[in-house]
C-alpha cells in the first residue's frame, strides 16, 4: 500500500491470510455502503495488519467481525469502529494509541486476546441515541456483552462503557482505568450483570460502579488506594490468595468478581501491606450499579 494511503472498500472488507501495512491520514481499514445498503461490513479472518491512522484502524459502516489474525492498531481515534454490531471471537489485538481503543452500538467479546490503550473510553457500547450528550444517564438500548477471551484495558477515561447494558457470563477482563473521578473503571446507564468469568476493574472511586445486586455471580469492591507498581491482593476469610494485580497507575478502588466470591461472605483487599476488609455483594463508599457515569 501506499503509505499514505488507507485501503476502502464500498461494499465489504473481508482478510484472511497474508500481511497488510497501512499508514493512513485518515480510516486505515474502512468499509462503507456507497453500492449496496446491505453491506458495509469489515470480516478478519487471520494474516496480519499493522496499522497508524490519523482517524480509526478499522471503520465498518455496517459490521465488524474478527475472527482471526494478528492486528495491531495505533490510532488518533478509534481503534476499531462499527455503527451496528462489533464481534471480536478470535484473534490477537493490540491497540497501543487510540481515543476510543473499541466502539460500536452493540459490542459481542466472544474469544481471542485484545489489549486495549485508550486516552478516552477503552471499550465503549453506544450510538443508538441521537443525542449530542450520548442519551445522557438515560439506558438508550446499547449492548456490551462478553462470553469469553481474554481483555485487558488501560483507560484514562471509563474503562468499560455502555449506555445501555454490560453483560458478563465468561472469559478474563481487567480494566486498569481513569486516575481522575469524572470517570469509571466500570460505566453503564443500564445495568452491569455479572454470571461468569473474572473480572477486575481498578481505577478512580469519583465515578465508581459495581456489578448489579442481581448478578448471579459474586462480586466486591473496596475504597483503597494506591499507585503504579502497587499490589492489590484479594484474599478469603481464610487467609488463602484469590488474585493478585500489579496496579499500572494511581487507583482509589477495586471491584472484582470471579466464581471464587460468594455473597455475603467476607474478603480483604490489600495493597501494599494495608488491608481492607469487604463483604462481598456489598458497594463501597460512594459505588453503585447502573448508571455510573453520567453523559458520555
Amino acid at each position: 500500500m501506499n503509505p499514505e494511503s488507507s485501503w476502502t472498500s464500498p461494499s465489504g472488507s473481508y482478510k484472511k491470510d497474508g500481511s497488510l501495512t497501512l499508514t493512513a491520514g485518515g480510516d486505515a481499514l474502512k468499509s462503507d455502503q456507497t453500492d449496496d445498503a446491505a453491506k458495509g461490513y469489515v470480516w478478519i479472518a487471520g494474516g496480519t495488519i499493522t496499522a497508524s491512522a490519523g482517524d480509526d484502524g478499522v471503520d465498518a459502516q455496517t459490521d465488524a467481525v474478527i475472527s482471526g489474525g494478528a492486528i495491531s492498531l495505533a490510532t488518533d481515534d478509534d481503534g476499531i469502529h462499527s455503527e451496528t454490531i462489533l464481534v471480536i471471537a478470535g484473534g490477537e489485538i493490540d491497540i497501543t494509541r487510540s481515543n476510543e481503543g473499541i466502539e460500536s452500538a452493540d459490542i459481542r467479546i466472544a474469544g481471542g486476546r485484545s489489549n486495549v490503550v485508550s486516552s478516552d473510553d477503552g471499550v465503549n457500547a453506544s450510538g443508538n441515541s441521537t443525542s449530542d450528550m450520548g442519551g445522557g444517564m438515560q439506558d438508550t438500548g446499547e449492548k456490551l456483552t462478553i462470553s469469553d477471551g481474554v481483555l485487558t484495558i488501560d483507560a484514562q477515561g471509563d474503562g468499560l462503557d455502555s449506555n445501555g447494558t454490560i453483560q458478563m457470563t465468561g472469559g478474563e477482563v481487567t480494566v486498569f482505568g481513569p486516575t481522575a473521578n469524572d470517570n469509571g473503571a466500570l460505566d453503564s446507564n443500564g445495568g452491569i450483570t455479572v454470571s461468569g468469568g473474572t473480572l477486575v476493574a481498578i481505577g478512580s472511586s469519583g465515578m465508581a460502579e459495581t456489578p448489579d445486586e442481581s448478578s448471579a455471580q459474586g462480586w466486591l469492591a473496596a475504597t483503597v488506594s494506591g499507585s503504579a507498581g502497587s499490589t492489590v491482593q484479594i484474599t478469603d476469610a481464610s487467609g488463602a490468595v484469590i488474585a493478585s494485580y500489579a496496579a499500572t497507575k494511581t487507583f482509589a478502588s477495586v471491584v472484582f468478581s470471579s466464581p471464587a466470591i460468594a455473597t455475603s461472605q467476607s474478603y480483604t483487599v490489600t495493597v501494599d501491606g494495608v488491608a481492607t476488609t469487604v463483604t462481598a455483594g456489598e458497594a463501597a463508599g460512594g459505588m453503585g450499579g447502573g448508571m455510573g457515569g453520567g453523559p458520555r
